[in-house]
């Protein structure tokens, strides 16, 4: 972008300016200059500092808390249509009409509806000739000379670039996802054709290599479309022309065997835990008390016998058992899931903490993903309530990713697993966030009862001179201390949980698997159409190694030193190419300051 920005202004200064008309609106030429006016002084103003500063100080130890300024990366926006259909970025009008438009989407992303009406009002806004005329304007009329883009495709290029843009989005996807929404609704006949057309340019990016997470963006957003519209599509061509190509594509996955329901694993009678299972299961739907559930538990554990042909203790028997009819009870809507967990909470919790706490809380996530294993989407949910309510950490969540999966693509990292992966490490990271807010609230509250404390002493001192200054307190403020205990433990299980992340990527990617080797060539790349599923599985997981290492590089940069020398200890003195590679991506993020 900021090559752009320099090529422009360089084009600019060549023309001698010439070109400025051309490029931005000039409405106070017709404006004659009034002989009174003249120029005067502006007062100086004191711009307050950037909300984020108040954060500084709240830990300086070195590897104590990283850092929560995202990395500004050099910003790529994707190109969907022609120069002669969208403004080409390269030419001064161009630059000023895409940045514009970039500029409405950042101001009014706190109101979508009235950011879609401007943004198809835009070309009252912006030089004569910019755009073609809306369908159905008057004849009378005459055209103006200019570039004469589509107004439509500009916008779709435009907000689906931004949307796109890596490591992340400037705002959450579904801004961008509900402003398409309201743009179709405000103009169905001209916005729709270009959704279309942007919706199969980018289908057809998935074949050249389109980036994961950028091809993540891009099915959410199609998918919630097709929801917000009823799933109104030409299927039919569809199927016949994009689907066949699409299927080769790293993002095809093999068609599930049923819907994406719920699988309770106990509800076929020949299962020898069916009886069992019933039992708990009515318990649930009677609403019993807590207490009263964990004692049939526990009675259950004393009084069970494994099955002959499983493999599975008592105690892993009796937990699946308990996860899986708490999830059933659950599994009606999202209100259902959380009013059973929230209730079941004490259940869940002991659950959690019999036997040392790691084995069954990977129980716990194994059953929770069996349950749920025609839909990876809702086991992403699942996730996310066990650690909003602590039954397990972050951390176990990405050691159980790594070491299981969704069963998607055993052995690799799919889209399923990154988003795993992601919510834990994002829950991690929001904990030392308001962690570290707390402090500073907490900070600042102690500094102004000492400031008072100190003005109230000296006023005393001034009516009686006799009097000697009380020393300073000295006494820690007790909230301070928890919370900064607290931050501590917080910022431990972060640093914990990218380790086991970046361990468990350099393990997968530095692993003897013919596939993780073969498809990081360039001749590999150019022989892609005859990958098989496994080498475009490796493909993924490298490209969410990326992912991971460009989205986290502020935290990764700041316990780089003991983040590396813990996972790459293995593969250090390695030239192997795929040993060389991950060497190279880690060093790409940690040194891009």
């Amino acid at each position: 972008l900021l090559d752009t920005i320099l090529q422009n202004l360089n084009t600019l200064n060549d023309a001698d300016f010439t070109q400025v008309a051309d490029s931005f609106p000039q409405p106070y030429l017709t404006v004659s200059k009034p002989d009174y006016l003249v120029p005067f002084n502006l007062p100086l103003v004191l711009v307050p500092p950037e909300s984020d500063i108040e954060l500084d100080g709240v830990a300086t130890n070195t590897e104590e808390a990283a850092q929560i300024k995202k990395d500004e990366w050099p910003e790529y926006y994707l190109r969907l249509f022609d120069n002669e259909i969208t403004p080409d970025p390269n030419t001064p009008a161009g630059y000023a009409v895409r940045t514009a438009l970039v500029d409405t989407l950042a101001i009014f992303e706190v109101n979508r509806k009235d950011c879609a009406r401007l943004l198809l009002e835009y070309p009252k806004w912006t030089f004569p000739g910019a755009f073609k005329p809306k369908p159905g304007a008057s004849a009378e009329v005459e055209p103006i000379p200019g570039p004469n883009w589509q107004l439509e495709s500009t916008l779709l290029e435009i907000i689906l670039g931004t949307l796109l843009i890596l490591p992340e989005s400037p705002h959450k996807s579904i801004f961008y996802i509900s402003l398409i929404t309201e743009l179709c609704k405000l103009s169905p006949s001209t916005v729709g054709p270009a959704v279309g057309k942007s919706i199969r340019k980018l289908y057809g990016l998935l074949l050249e290599g389109l980036d994961v997470e950028a091809a993540r963006r891009f099915a959410e957003w199609f998918s919630i479309h097709m929801s917000n519209f009823g799933f109104q599509w030409v299927w039919k061509e569809w199927i016949l022309k994009t689907l066949p190509e699409a299927m080769q594509a790293p993002e095809a996955q093999v068609v599930p065997e049923q819907a994406p329901g719920p699988f309770y694993i106990y509800e076929d009678s020949t299962n020898p835990h069916h009886d069992t299972a019933q039992g708990v299961l009515n318990l649930f739907r009677g609403r019993a008390k807590a207490e009263d559930v964990i004692d049939h538990v526990q009675r259950l554990r004393e009084n069970l016998e494994p099955a002959e042909d499983a493999p599975a203790t008592v105690d892993a028997t009796v937990r699946s058992i308990v996860i899986q009819s708490l999830l059933s009870i659950g599994s009606r809507s999202f209100s259902h899931l959380l009013n059973a967990i929230e209730r079941y909470l004490p259940l869940l919790r002991a659950e959690a903490a019999l036997g040392g706490g790691s084995e069954s809380k990977a129980g716990i996530l194994t059953s929770s993903n069996l349950f749920w294993k025609y839909n990876p989407h809702m086991v992403g949910i699942v996730f996310d309530k066990l650690m909003q309510y602590q039954i397990v950490d972050p951390n176990d969540v990405v050691g159980w990713t790594f070491a299981n999966g969704a069963g998607l693509a055993p052995g690799f990292i799919s889209a399923f697993e990154w988003d795993f992966i992601r919510g834990a490490l994002d829950k991690a990271n929001g904990r030392v966030l308001i962690a570290r807010r707390k402090v500073t609230a907490l900070r600042k509250e102690e500094d102004d009862t000492r400031a008072r404390a100190k003005a109230s002493a000296n006023e005393s001192m001034e009516v009686d001179a006799d009097t000697k200054p009380e020393e300073e307190m000295t006494v820690d403020n007790p909230a301070l201390t928890t919370a900064l205990k607290a931050l501590d433990s917080l910022t431990l299980e972060q640093k914990s949980g990218l380790l086991r992340t970046l361990e468990g990527f350099v393990t997968l990617l530095s692993a003897a698997n013919p596939h993780v080797q073969a498809v990081i060539t360039e001749a590999a790349w150019v022989e892609r159409a005859n990958w098989t599923e496994d080498e475009w599985s490796a493909w993924e997981t490298w490209a969410w190694y990326r992912q991971f290492c460009r989205a986290y590089s502020p935290y990764l940069r700041e316990y780089a030193q003991t983040l590396y020398t813990v996972s790459f200890s293995q593969i250090e003195a390695s030239t192997e190419p795929a040993a060389e590679l991950l060497k190279k991506i880690w060093r790409a993020a940690v040194e891009s300051s």
